[in-house]
């Protein structure tokens, strides 16, 4: 299937540093450098409206969050092919806790995930995206975030704020059926 061979090609090329980014994975990675940990929900929610409108540009959108993702975790030093900048957060944001930057990633996703809930039209023409980036990006954004969370047991009221919020959210896309197919 092409999508799938498609799929295989980003999650390859994303774990290379060497080859430059998609035009839209560096639009969206601009995008999350800007945004802190503890960034609003409209801010979250503007960012999944546009990510939505683009959706067009899905495979650069997972692999915009797939390097986002890796970037955050504390063994990887990614930085763009193009201008050497990190993928990550911004100078000031650098001593932010990788697991709430990491929710930050998964909490957009999950608006991503329920933009359009409440028109079937939006929401079924979404749905390539919502694949795409459930494929590409959320396991490894789900088992980074479990990693950190892990690794920061000191954290522990911190880590079961999280695990409450991840169950709330998996919640929230059972119910809107988020990852069935057409009907």
């Amino acid at each position: 299937h092409n999508i799938s061979k498609r799929l295989t090609i980003i999650k390859m090329s994303s774990s290379s540093t060497k080859k430059k980014p998609a035009l839209y994975a560096r639009k969206l990675l601009d995008k999350l450098r800007t945004l802190h940990s503890n960034t609003s929900l409209e801010s979250r929610q503007t960012l999944a409206n546009w990510m939505v409108f683009n959706r067009k540009k899905a495979e650069g959108m997972a692999e915009g969050m797939l390097l986002a993702v890796n970037a955050t975790t504390p063994t990887t030093t990614a930085t763009a092919a193009t201008d050497g900048q990190p993928l990550s957060s911004p100078p000031q944001q650098q001593q932010e806790d990788p697991s709430a930057r990491l929710m930050l990633l998964l909490r957009i996703l999950h608006q991503v995930f329920i933009e359009g809930k409440d028109d079937s039209d939006t929401f079924q023409k979404s749905a390539q995206l919502r694949f795409i980036l459930a494929d590409v990006a959320l396991i490894p954004l789900l088992q980074a975030l479990a990693n950190n969370c892990t690794a920061a047991a000191a954290a522990v009221e911190s880590s079961d704020q999280y695990h409450a919020q991840v169950k709330e959210m998996i919640d929230q896309w059972k119910e809107y059926s988020v990852f069935d197919g057409p009907t």
